[in-house]
């Protein structure tokens, strides 16, 4: 799979939030994750329930 870097400004409450994700995950599978594979597996975990927020059309 083609990786492409790239470089986000997140305010701290989102870092804070996914640095929480980083420690309860890396406890989790017995690891310690980075915090860019945590947060790869959270943004893979919210766009692959993307399709449940789809609008429904009006009618």
């Amino acid at each position: 799979m083609e990786q492409q870097k790239v470089s986000l400004t997140l305010p701290r409450d989102v870092r804070e939030q996914i640095e929480a994700q980083r420690r309860a995950m890396s406890q989790r599978v017995g690891a310690e994750l980075s915090f860019n594979q945590t947060a790869t597996a959270l943004l893979r975990r919210a766009l692959g329930n993307a399709n449940d927020f789809q609008p429904s059309r009006a009618g």
